[in-house]
């Protein structure tokens, strides 16, 4: 019995060293808290990227429309795992993107340069693990 408890415990154990090392998985979260419609305009550099988001458009532009209303008022987009703060990663992202703008009622910006278009983003890497950039519209 004593062998059998052993073993179920090392077992246990393992599975458990597993789930803590698995890195996240990398998020960008835009979220509407302006109390009216905002949009999201996001404009690809031409080339084969790493960073894909998952849209259905074959266009180098991508449009996200956030209501105020709980229901549509987020958008959160998936890539791989592993968090922004590696080496390389960010810098891949903003190597994917030509330019992005955020509109509402009381806030017009567009990033259209690189160094802008870093900066933004890294600002709003949050999270225990770094692994997510929340674009919040206020």
């Amino acid at each position: 019995m004593k062998l059998k408890e052993n073993v179920i415990t090392l077992l246990l154990v393992s599975i458990s060293c597993l789930l803590l090392s698995c890195d996240p998985v990398q998020t960008i979260i835009i979220e509407n808290a302006t109390g009216s419609n905002a949009t999201v305009t996001i404009i690809f550099s031409p080339g084969d990227h790493m960073y894909k988001f998952n849209e259905e458009s074959f266009s180098d532009t991508l449009v996200v429309e956030l209501e105020n209303t709980p229901e549509n008022s987020y958008r959160a987009f998936h890539f791989g795992i592993g968090t922004w703060k590696t080496a390389g990663s960010l810098d891949s992202l903003v190597a994917a993107l030509e330019s992005f703008s955020i509109k509402s009622l009381n806030f017009n910006e567009t990033f259209d340069e690189k160094v802008a278009i870093r900066n933004y983003l890294e600002d709003n890497i949050v999270s225990r693990f770094k692994q997510t950039i929340e674009i919040k519209l206020e």
